[in-house]
């Protein structure tokens, strides 16, 4: 029997069979097939996922999987509850399976409840800067990393797994871009700042201090600047498909309850953690590069082959023209997915033709290739 093996690149979930799960490698780009012990959080995967990813350890290795902490400040629940839940929509989507997400809560009367087990709100005493209110979070996270988690943003689902991916064993890591919103959506290569959408160590943290307590709120900008000049760092490079921070700052950027509001938010809320739109789909049609059609007719396959598209570089908008299908578990998932579907007559590969502008550079394919092997370019 061959040797059992761990991928540690495991990220996005791809299906189930029975008790095995089916996950993306953020390696290789091909299915990786793992069981997760509930005790330990270790990952076991059979020799026949992964091949080809370089970073195989022996399963007697035991080694367990890094906790990942999400820090996100909460204030005036009266105007951003709706925020907040969105981001903790996010957060509960992460593909990671060790992640926390630690709410800090500085108003004195607001009491902020959320029945997800990985969350925990912590009430502390009501902070004169975002520095104490951040460095009070970050103390109490129990994970190895630390992720920013602004209550206005968006992180989509693939941002800690691919985060733990690129920082390695280094210090720091900042993506340099995101999708950026003020009115509409752009995406941004920001040379010079983008610390709400990086992940750090704890440790790292501790060395350079933590954040300072600034009255100009400029604390994740010095802390950035510290991560960078002390410990190691991985700078992304600004590549559009590994871009997973929505940032909405025309949506404001208010974290902390000192003299922002003269009437403080009161009361109880209950967080309902949810997503406003499919944030996946509307990036995914953003996206620069070739538009790609697919036919389909009752094939299940069509769910990892999209989920493959939506990583590669070169793909732009995905559209899949379904020919009168039937099975329902293909129908429910047409209506939670990603990507555009179109319900057509059944044109067979005749299909898209009906509905695509050929003037233009185009992928047409049906919907069950096998692109397991397929290598994808990051640049």
């Amino acid at each position: 029997m061959p040797e059992q093996l761990m991928c540690r690149h495991f990220g996005r979930l791809l299906g189930t069979r029975g008790d095995i799960k089916v996950h993306r490698c953020l390696k290789t780009q091909g299915p990786c097939v793992t069981t997760i012990d509930a005790q330990s959080q270790m990952i076991g995967s059979a020799a026949i996922a992964c091949e080809s990813c370089p970073l195989y350890e022996p399963r007697n290795s035991r080694k367990p999987l890094p906790m990942v902490s999400a820090v996100c400040l909460a204030y005036d629940l009266n105007y951003r509850i709706e925020m907040l839940e969105e981001a903790v929509e996010s957060f509960r989507r992460q593909t990671w399976p060790r992640k926390e997400l630690v709410i800090v809560n500085d108003t004195p009367a607001l009491v902020i409840q959320c029945d997800l087990p990985d969350v925990r709100v912590i009430d502390v005493p009501q902070c004169s800067t975002l520095g104490e209110k951040y460095n009070h979070g970050v103390r109490a996270a129990r994970g190895t990393f630390i992720c920013s988690w602004d209550d206005d943003d968006i992180s989509l689902p693939w941002r800690m797994s691919l985060s733990v991916e690129l920082i390695g064993d280094a210090d720091y890591f900042n993506p340099k871009s995101c999708w950026y919103w003020d009115g509409s959506w752009h995406h941004e290569y920001l040379k010079n700042y983008c610390h709400n959408a990086s992940m750090y160590r704890k440790t790292a943290w501790e060395k350079v201090g933590g954040y300072q307590h600034l009255a100009d709120n400029s604390q994740d900008a010095k802390l950035d600047a510290a991560l960078q000049s002390q410990c190691t760092t991985v700078i992304g490079t600004g590549a559009i498909q590994r871009t997973a921070y929505l940032y909405r700052w025309a949506a404001g950027h208010h974290h902390g309850s000192y003299g922002m509001n003269p009437q403080p938010c009161e009361g109880t809320f209950k967080l309902n953690p949810n997503w406003k739109e499919d944030y996946v789909r509307t990036i995914a049609n953003l996206r620069r590069g070739i538009p790609v059609w697919l036919t389909n007719r009752d094939s299940m396959a069509v769910v990892s082959m999209v989920d493959r598209l939506l990583y590669c570089d070169d793909v732009g908008p995905i559209t899949i023209v379904d020919c009168e299908s039937t099975h329902q578990p293909l129908l429910d998932w047409y209506d939670s997915c990603s990507v555009k579907v179109i319900r057509d007559s059944n044109l067979g590969p005749r299909a898209p033709w009906k509905h695509l502008d050929s003037s233009t550079d185009y992928i047409v394919s049906d919907a069950d290739l096998d692109l397991s092997d397929v290598k994808l370019n990051f640049a």
